[in-house]
C-alpha cells in the first residue's frame, strides 16, 4: 500500500520468497498493482485520498525499483530451469464456504510446510479429489459442510482414508461413531486452554471458541488437558483413521502475529506431523521448518527440488534422504546459496528470502 508498509529492499526481498513459493507450488501468474508511480495525478480518483500513489514498479524518473528487478532476475532465473513437473502432494485440504476459509487455507498451507507436506484444495460442495489424506481445518457454525460431503468422506475413510478434523465451533453429525468420543458438556470457552502432546511431550496453550468435555469411546488420546480431557484423538474407522482436534490452530496460526515463524514462535506444526501422512514417494526431509522443499519427479531416477527460505535470515539447513537418493547438482542460478553433497543427504547455505533449485538422482 505505499512505503509505510516497508522498505523497498524488504518489499523485493517478499516478493522474492512470494515469486518462487508461486512457482513451486504450480500457481500460474502474479500480479502486481500497479506499473508505475500516481504521485503527480490530482484528477479523480487521486485526489480522494493520499495512499496507494506509489505502488508502481517505476519511479516517476522511469526507474526500475528493486522489487521489478527481483521480478526480471526470477523470470530470466525459471526461464533457464524450464517447466516444472507437478510437486508430490500429502493431503487435499476441504474448506467449507461456511467459514473464513482464506484464513483457514493460509493457516493450514502454513503448519503444512513447516511439517514437511504438501496439500491441494478443495471447495466442500464440489466433488472430492482422490487422496488418501483430507485436512478440515478449523470448522464453524452448524453446517460446516453439505451432507453428502460428509458422506463421502466417511466412505473414503472406511475404505482407508485418513480425515483430520479441527474445530472451532463447528456441530458435526454423526459424531461419537465417527470419532470414538462422546461429548458431555459444550459451553463457551472462559480461556485458552493447555494440552501436552504426548509424541514430543511438548506443551501448548491454544484457543478455543467452544470448550468441550469428551469421553473416550474408544479414541486413542494423543494430546490432553491438564485434567486429563482429550484435546486431541485418533480413531480407527473402518480400514481408515479419523483425527480429531478441539482447537482451530490453522485460523491461530493465520491470524496470530509471530506464532509461526520468528523467536516466539510456537511448534503447532507438530500436530501436523503427529498425523504420519506423508506420501511414501517423498524422499527428501527438511531439517528446517522455515526451509521448505517441494519434490516434482522428471523420471523414475531423478527429481528437482525447489527449496525456499521462507525467513529474513541466512539460512543454513540439512536436507536427509532416503534410500540411494542422493545429491547430484544445482540447477540454474542459485542466488547465492551453497549446497553441499553429504552421505545421507546434503546441506544448503541459502540466504535469507530466497530459494535454490536442485536435482537428486539415484
Amino acid at each position: 500500500l505505499g512505503p509505510m508498509m516497508s522498505s523497498e529492499e524488504i518489499a523485493a526481498d517478499y516478493i522474492n520468497t512470494c515469486l518462487y513459493s508461486l512457482w513451486a507450488h504450480d500457481c500460474k501468474g502474479f500480479l502486481w498493482w500497479c506499473a508505475n508511480e500516481q504521485s503527480l495525478l490530482t484528477h479523480t480518483p487521486y485526489d480522494w485520498d493520499s495512499v496507494e500513489r506509489e505502488l508502481g514498479l517505476f519511479r516517476l524518473d522511469g526507474s526500475p525499483k528493486p522489487v521489478c528487478n527481483i521480478m526480471t532476475a526470477f523470470t530470466e532465473n525459471i526461464s533457464r530451469i524450464g517447466n516444472l513437473p507437478p510437486r508430490l502432494t500429502d493431503a487435499v485440504c476441504v474448506l467449507s464456504r461456511g467459514q473464513d476459509s482464506w484464513r483457514a487455507a493460509f493457516g493450514t498451507f502454513m503448519l503444512a510446510k513447516q511439517a514437511g507436506l504438501d496439500i491441494e484444495y478443495a471447495w466442500g460442495d464440489d466433488p472430492l479429489p482422490e487422496s488418501q489424506v483430507y485436512l478440515l481445518p478449523s470448522l464453524t457454525g452448524g453446517a460446516s459442510l453439505f451432507g453428502r460431503v460428509w458422506k463421502e468422506l466417511q466412505l473414503k475413510v472406511l475404505a482407508g482414508a485418513t480425515l483430520y478434523v479441527s474445530v472451532d465451533n463447528a456441530l458435526l453429525s454423526p459424531f461419537d461413531e465417527l470419532f470414538g468420543l462422546g461429548v458431555q458438556t459444550r459451553g463457551r470457552a472462559a480461556k485458552p486452554i493447555t494440552v501436552t502432546l504426548d509424541s514430543t511431550k511438548e506443551t501448548f496453550t491454544l484457543p478455543q471458541s467452544f470448550h468441550l468435555m469428551l469421553k473416550s469411546k474408544g479414541a486413542q488420546v494423543l494430546a490432553a488437558e491438564k485434567d486429563g480431557n482429550p484435546a486431541f484423538t485418533v480413531y480407527n474407522y473402518g480400514r481408515g483413521r479419523i483425527y480429531f482436534l478441539t482447537s482451530p490452530i490453522e485460523n491461530y496460526a493465520a491470524e496470530t502475529p509471530g506464532i509461526v515463524s520468528g523467536p516466539d514462535a510456537v511448534p503447532l506444526y507438530r500436530f501436523y506431523q503427529a498425523l504420519n501422512v506423508r506420501n511414501p514417494k517423498k524422499v527428501v526431509i527438511s531439517g528446517d521448518p522455515t526451509v521448505c522443499v517441494t519434490e516434482h519427479v522428471l523420471d523414475e531416477n531423478t527429481r528437482r527440488l525447489v527449496i525456499i527460505n521462507y525467513r529474513p535470515v541466512d539460512k543454513k539447513c540439512a536436507f536427509h534422504l532416503n534410500g540411494s537418493w542422493h545429491f547430484k547438482n544445482t540447477v540454474g542460478d542459485a542466488n547465492g546459496a551453497v549446497c553441499k553433497a553429504g552421505s545421507d543427504g546434503f546441506t544448503v547455505s541459502i540466504p535469507h528470502n530466497n530459494a535454490v533449485v536442485v536435482d537428486i538422482s539415484q
